[in-house]
């Protein structure tokens, strides 16, 4: 017998035992879904599901209750007065067992059907008991990040959020009953109304919009890599991460203040430059943003340009490494150095640093210009938060804007004549 045949005697038995069923009940005592009851008359080598739908605990009846496999629906039942549903002569395998209940949530309950058993699905629903405020702050049609958001019942503040890149917020869990959304305003706007009345009732979501606008000309702002050569040489200068604040159209004389934040795993942040970075976009509307950092690893800049009524946000990503120079990188390892001299004597070097005199090795400098400086091995074992640190955590550079050259000039105007003599013969700059 093919499979549809035996499909087809499944679904005749079925009805012949529901018809069983219906007779039992008439005048006997037998419970219609008594699991031994379907195990007599059910068809060998084949299983059932029974269960109860309940709501809040109470049997519900009429509730459709679906039986489906791979997410196809194989059968439906409709749950009896009380609350009891059967899916039989089912072939032994996985299915799941789900139904709906308006204004409840009904968890779907899988089921694995052995054969020759019967197996009990109850699906208990459930009442919502508490509900939801969302919603969304535009500026002039556009969502507005940032903004303050508080949900309160009378003078008291039960939650407080932020909104996110498109303006939207919402307050999970809220409990039913009469509630107001108060906003602050977007900086430099107007809005129709900060605050707003709802109700909020249980399983539903209540919706407070603000719509807001500011006067002028509205603008964009992005960060961007700067190119080769934008930036002038900076000697000394261990690393540093650097963006282009860029705004179109252009808004020369905005003012902008950034925050950069730095790989936190293993230590501090990494971030040496004060924060926030403050200043001004140049005649074309843009201005460069560098930051002193100490540590390889990906830093965050998150930029805020102000022109007038209108301020807008921009962020962006840099991973500083020991082969992408994201900015100028001295790079002040042993490894990178030959015809290291030391200049100093060892009962007058600061900190117990040791100036030296050396050329760099190819490619990491041109060997045929004379330089001094420190070796970042030896400051690392006196000084290790000035180092910054390569992919296998050895010593790549030294951050000179902790460790200053002033300790090193401090250290020579305290050496001899001669010793001065010498340093001053390389003719270089810290």
């Amino acid at each position: 017998m093919g499979t549809e045949a035996r499909r087809t005697v499944r679904r005749a038995l079925r009805l012949g035992v529901l018809a069983l069923v219906a007779g039992s009940t008439v005048g006997g005592s037998c419970d219609p879904l008594d699991p031994p009851f379907f195990e007599v008359i059910s068809v060998p080598g084949t299983g059932s599901i029974l269960g109860d739908v309940t709501v809040d605990g109470v049997a519900r009846a009429g509730a459709v209750v679906i039986l489906t496999q791979d997410g196809t629906t194989v059968e439906t039942f409709v749950s009896d007065a009380d609350g009891r549903y059967a899916f039989l002569n089912l072939e032994p395998d996985d299915y799941s067992v789900t139904t709906t209940v308006v204004g409840t949530t009904c968890p779907e309950v899988d089921v694995t059907v052995p054969a020759d058993q019967s197996v009990e699905a109850d699906l208990a629903c459930t009442t919502p008991t508490s509900g939801a405020v969302e919603g969304q702050v535009t500026v002039n049609g556009v969502g507005e990040a940032g903004i303050q958001v508080a949900l309160r019942q009378g003078v008291t503040t039960l939650a407080t959020t932020t909104t996110d890149l498109q303006g939207r917020y919402q307050f999970a869990g809220a409990s039913p009953g009469p509630r107001t959304v108060q906003i602050t305003p977007p900086t430099g706007a107007s809005c129709d109304s900060t605050s707003r009345s709802v109700t909020v009732t249980a399983g539903g979501t209540a919706t407070a919009d603000f719509t807001c606008a500011r006067s002028g000309a509205d603008f964009t702002v992005s960060m961007s890599t700067p190119p080769p050569g934008w930036f002038h040489d900076q000697p000394g200068v261990s690393a540093l991460e650097c963006k282009v604040i860029r705004t179109s159209p252009a808004q020369p004389g905005a003012t902008f203040s950034a925050t950069t934040s730095g790989p936190a795993e293993g230590g501090a942040s990494g971030v040496v430059t004060a924060q926030p970075v403050t200043g001004v976009l140049d005649a074309n509307g843009e201005a460069a943003l560098q930051v002193r950092v100490n540590r390889l690893g990906t830093y965050v800049n998150i930029v805020t340009v102000t022109s007038g009524a209108f301020q807008r946000t921009a962020s962006a990503t840099v991973t500083v490494t020991s082969d992408a120079n994201t900015c100028p990188v001295v790079s002040s390892s042993i490894r990178f150095k030959r015809d290291v001299v030391g200049l100093l004597p060892a009962d007058v070097r600061p900190l117990g640093l040791r100036p030296v005199a050396f050329r760099y090795v190819e490619p990491w400098g041109d060997p045929s210009v004379p330089r001094i400086g420190l070796i970042a091995e030896e400051v690392a074992e006196v000084f290790p938060e000035a180092v910054v640190l390569d992919g296998e955590g050895r010593p790549r550079a030294i951050d000179y804007g902790i460790l200053t050259a002033a300790v090193v000039r401090e250290a020579v105007g305290s050496a001899g004549d001669a010793t001065r003599a010498s340093i001053l013969r390389h003719r270089v700059a810290f």
